[in-house]
């Protein structure tokens, strides 16, 4: 039969962070945890997981862990420190993450907590596309239907510095986006945080000066539909259209 051990595993209904969700050992398929904080000692970004046995292998580090996929009951509803996020870090995984997730289970919303983000080159996604409105573009975050990103009042996404790099003999920078459509991507929302643009450290040439994929957008939406862009505040832009539709 089953030792006391292995009984109290597979009862366990709540766990202190997601390092805890490695002690409960032969767990059920479609086992329901709550997890009170990400990281021990910090509570923030309780959330539940269900364990699902045919994805024990899979681990990005936010949504799914060796097996435990967020689950949610009824609002589908993501904290970005229910994925590990931490103010001053890279914010691009763990929203992307995000997206995808909800973007595969018909959409939902992503909730920026308070504290300043990165938007870091290292994140920084080029688009291959034989759509000449979108070739050589670079991008943080490709929209998605049917999903929300919105912030706490006090969540800041900074680009970092020297995301644009100006060639000041040939005079083409290269530029960025921060959300992108996905083609067709309808029902997408932003709304509630502020854009820092820090553009004292990523100033663009002279519009006459600079290649069109030279431009700092935040959103560069050619063809969705019912996009909503409500209350982000943009700031220290690098000087060009920030808004593209």
């Amino acid at each position: 039969g089953l030792t006391q051990k292995i009984i109290n595993s597979l009862n366990i209904r709540c766990v202190e962070s997601v390092a805890d969700l490695a002690n409960i050992k032969n767990a059920r398929d479609g086992q329901i945890v709550f997890v009170k904080s990400y990281y021990a000692n910090v509570n923030k970004g309780a959330h539940h997981r269900i364990y699902k046995s045919a994805k024990a292998t899979s681990n990005n580090a936010t949504t799914i862990i060796n097996g435990w996929e967020l689950y949610f009951s009824g609002t589908k509803y993501i904290s970005t420190a229910a994925v590990g996020l931490k103010t001053g870090q890279s914010c691009v995984k763990s929203i992307r993450d995000s997206i995808a997730f909800l973007d595969s289970t018909g959409g939902g919303t992503v909730n920026i907590e308070d504290g300043e983000y990165l938007l870091d080159a290292a994140n920084l996604t080029v688009i291959n596309s034989a759509n000449n409105l979108y070739t050589n573009k670079r991008y943080w975050f490709s929209a998605a239907d049917n999903i929300t990103i919105q912030g706490t009042r006090k969540a800041v996404l900074k680009v970092e510095d020297n995301i644009i790099n100006l060639d000041k003999d040939k005079l083409t920078p290269k530029g960025y986006q921060i959300f992108i459509d996905n083609y067709k991507t309808v029902n997408f929302t932003i709304k509630g945080f502020t854009i820092d643009c820090n553009g004292a450290n990523n100033l663009l040439a002279a519009p006459s000066e600079r290649t069109f994929e030279a431009a700092a957008h935040i959103v560069y939406f050619y063809y969705s539909a019912h996009t909503e862009i409500d209350e982000i505040k943009i700031k220290n832009h690098s000087g060009s259209n920030p808004l593209l539709f």
